[in-house]
């Protein structure tokens, strides 16, 4: 079974998009039947919950990154290729939920 973890932000304090974030995504984890082995989510712009989920991706074998939007990665365009180039080294393929 392939494995992924699930990314969700909003740009505020949002528990309603929040959690329209991780329904769509997890809708499609089990869809392609993945095991979901984390869920990082992160509000307003601490980044913790990426910088976690991106260390599981470095210290650990994650086949799919599953997120909303690409955006939601980061609205820094810069700072999304670095992430998705990073992913893609580590062969962690990014899906988007919605898009």
């Amino acid at each position: 079974m392939t494995n992924c973890i699930i990314y969700a932000r909003t740009g505020m304090h949002n528990p309603v998009a929040l959690n329209e974030q991780l329904y769509a995504c997890t809708k499609i984890a089990k869809k392609k039947q993945m095991e979901i082995v984390g869920v990082f989510t992160d509000e307003g712009d601490s980044g913790e919950g990426l910088a976690k989920a991106i260390g599981m991706i470095a210290t650990q074998t994650i086949d799919y990154f599953i997120i909303e939007r690409t955006d939601r990665i980061s609205r820094k365009l810069h700072l999304c290729f670095c992430i998705t180039d990073m992913m893609r080294a580590a062969d962690c393929e990014i899906i988007k939920a919605s898009e």
